[in-house]
């Protein structure tokens, strides 16, 4: 109750004081469509790679609370909010079903539900302060309730295999339709769970392997499930323009699986957690190698799998698309903490641990991380220009949006040939090319702003 009453306090607090960058923009945009078909029409333009799920559900948001900057960010909140209990209930499901791989004649030394309580209690808490969780939880986009879906997903998941019932099998293929459709990148969770699985196969135990085989007939029963939304979001992205949604994404160093979770807590705080949770992997491998497999798995292979995939295909290496695994590497902190038998000691250390994390939050609200798009846009909404040209092209829908709460009327385009003698430029996403372009088109600089400038054609136009 802790955890979940201070991760809401975290996440819910000062929701709007950020302005609203580019990407929460194309989420308004579908969002706010006139229709639901309209939502499903816009999304995959402005979004791809993935399916409107967020979208449609701001829309009914919207409908109800407005298209304010608190309101379209509280339903990611309220999202990362539910994250925190969820995670509990998934660390005593998964020790509730380490009973359930135990051959006839082992030796049972999983924790019953009242010791594994306490280490369930502390991994809400740290996803409740950490910084990685809750800057998703205060965005108005798609992660938080992708994550949400995936923890769901885990929790029904190792239901499932522990509870045979029609039940939790239908709610194992729901979320994970609903996990994969929030973000493509939910894909990377299944792959550690069916490699999880195979591994099970070991025990040879007819009961468990009845169950792994059901258990993944419900994942595959998801399929069917994305079938309406992937033929509509492929019929509308096939007559769109591709947006290289990737173009940016650097290609990652090698140890980029190990430097995500130190930039997720911090230089101070990661040789804590980091060693917390090597002793809680160790600890839970001598006393069930199933659960400490899963835990293992679910933390490292979705960040090689991304790290593979940049190296092979294309650079996709990105923390929000790994960020599934932050779960789990928490878990194995917490069960770090859990193995010290002296009160004092382990009071001290969940008392630091908490404390460095709170500290590298706090350091990061210390700092803006927002661009000035709404005094860009009341600056270049000075001219008497009809026509506002926006750079990047994605960064359209962030500028609409001030221009209707500042209630300037104003057409805005992304070409540089365009009628507009004004454009707002941002600093990130053009290449030296476009920037070039933008800068003969618009030779005079009127402002400099945080992370974007307002240029004009001509001297005193403004």
């Amino acid at each position: 109750m802790v955890a979940v009453g201070l991760g809401a306090v975290l996440r819910f607090v000062h929701l709007g004081a950020r302005e609203m960058s580019a990407d929460e923009g194309a989420s308004w945009a579908a969002a706010s469509a006139s229709s639901l078909g309209r939502v499903l029409e816009l999304q995959p333009k402005l979004n791809p790679g993935k399916f409107a799920i967020h979208e449609l559900l701001l829309h009914g948001w919207m409908q109800i609370f407005g298209d304010g900057l608190v309101s379209i960010r509280a339903l990611s909140a309220l999202a990362g909010t539910l994250v925190v209990a969820v995670a509990f209930l998934v660390v005593r499901e998964l020790f509730d079903l380490s009973r359930l791989t135990l051959t006839t004649d082992a030796e049972d030394k999983s924790p019953d539900r009242s010791s594994i309580a306490p280490a369930a209690a502390f991994a809400a808490l740290l996803i409740a302060v950490n910084l990685v969780f809750i800057k998703y939880a205060r965005e108005g986009r798609m992660y938080s309730i992708g994550l949400l879906a995936a923890v769901i997903q885990v929790w029904v998941f190792l239901r499932s295999l522990h509870h045979s019932s029609l039940l939790w099998w239908f709610a194992t293929a729901l979320f994970t339709a609903v996990a994969i459709a929030s973000t493509f990148t939910m894909f990377l969770l299944l792959a550690s769970e069916a490699l999880w699985l195979v591994y099970l196969l070991r025990h040879r135990s007819a009961t468990l392997n009845h169950r792994i085989a059901l258990t993944s007939l419900a994942i595959f029963g998801a399929l069917p499930l994305l079938a309406i939304p992937a033929l509509i979001y492929w019929h509308v992205r096939e007559n769109a323009p591709s947006l290289l949604a990737y173009a940016w994404a650097p290609v990652p160093p090698f140890w980029a699986p190990i430097s995500l979770f130190n930039k997720a807590t911090g230089d101070l705080g990661f040789p804590i957690a980091l060693v917390l949770a090597l002793t809680g992997w160790a600890r839970t491998w001598s006393r069930d190698q199933d659960v400490a497999m899963f835990l293992i798995l679910w933390t490292l292979f979705p960040p090689v799998l991304a790290l593979t995939a940049s190296y092979l295909i294309r650079p996709a290496f990105v923390e929000r698309y790994v960020v599934v695994s932050f779960v789990p590497f928490f878990i194995l902190v917490a069960l770090g903490l859990q193995s010290f038998k002296g009160a004092v000691a382990k009071r001290a250390l969940s008392a630091l641990v908490v404390l460095t994390a709170l500290a590298h939050l706090y350091a990061y609200w210390q700092h803006p991380h927002d661009v000035e798009w709404r005094e860009a846009v009341q600056i270049a909404t000075a001219s008497p220009a009809d026509t506002v040209v926006v750079a990047p092209p994605y960064a359209i829908d962030v500028v609409r949006y001030y221009l209707q709460k500042l209630n300037r009327r104003r057409n805005v385009s992304p070409s540089v040939g365009s009628s507009g003698t004004v454009a707002i430029v941002a600093d990130t996403g053009i290449s030296s090319v476009e920037r070039e372009q933008i800068a003969a088109a618009f030779p005079y600089l009127v402002k400099r702003l945080r992370g974007v400038t307002v240029r004009q054609q001509r001297l005193g136009a403004s």
